[in-house]
């Protein structure tokens, strides 16, 4: 009986308000409302990360430089998928890695669906997230995209496979700097395989939530490619362009 009259008082001192459109919500673990959660645009189809031109299969982009296909959820233009994305990422809001691992769930089953099709082998698939520098995370606390990869893993059945892809140098944020490529020299060799045979002859599905301007995945993408690995797919929340 006192928890029950301590909690609605704290309801009531303290309601539990969506983060995108500040409504009451009942529940108050959820954080987003339904109808917050299902206003964005849901994409399930790949593009090449350069021209962001359509590719209906797994195949290679229309820029032969580019290694890998990227598949995003939906828009980072959406003003509540930022707030989303700010509150998990900075604030620490871990509660929020359920909708927002929902949402890469949705153009994942399409990229599971055309792989049956081509009878890709679901054991040939590998979850890989792309990881934080450990000073970094350490001071966040966890890194969203290792949270992301591991929700989508459990719901998919695919193999997640995390400390292997790691960061070895603790590059500056790439929302401070300039232009391409600065962000392209500030990312340079920053990545590591540490057991390349357990990617050696696989397909990747490299996760992260928001995709800019491309040149951190790009970099992550050419060192995976050393170890052979196949076909790659960039899976993300948004993409900002």
């Amino acid at each position: 009986m006192l928890k029950t009259v301590k909690n609605f008082l704290l309801d009531f001192l303290y309601p539990a308000l969506c983060i995108g459109c500040g409504q009451y919500l009942e529940k108050a673990e959820t954080k987003v409302c339904y109808r917050c959660l299902t206003a964005p645009p849901r994409y399930d189809h790949l593009v090449c990360p350069t021209c962001l031109a359509r590719s209906p299969k797994l195949t290679n982009t229309c820029h032969p430089k580019t290694k890998y296909l990227l598949a995003a959820a939906t828009s980072y233009n959406e003003p509540v998928i930022q707030k989303i994305i700010r509150q998990f990422k900075y604030e620490g809001w871990q509660s929020l890695v359920e909708p927002l691992g929902d949402f890469l769930l949705h153009p994942l089953q399409k990229i599971l669906r055309i792989s049956d099709i081509l009878s890709i082998n679901l054991g040939e698939w590998l979850i890989t997230p792309l990881p934080l520098h450990s000073k970094k995370q350490r001071e966040r606390g966890f890194n969203q995209a290792e949270l992301l990869a591991h929700y989508i893993s459990n719901k998919t059945g695919v193999l997640l496979l995390k400390d292997n892809l790691v960061r070895v140098r603790n590059t500056l944020s790439q929302a401070e700097l300039p232009d391409w490529q600065a962000r392209e020299n500030n990312v340079r060799d920053a990545f590591l395989v540490n057991n390349p045979e357990k990617i050696r002859g696989k397909n990747i599905i490299l996760v992260d939530d928001v995709f800019t301007s491309g040149a951190t995945l790009n970099e992550a993408v050419r060192v995976l490619k050393t170890t052979k690995a196949k076909k790659i797919i960039a899976l993300v929340v948004a993409r900002a362009r």
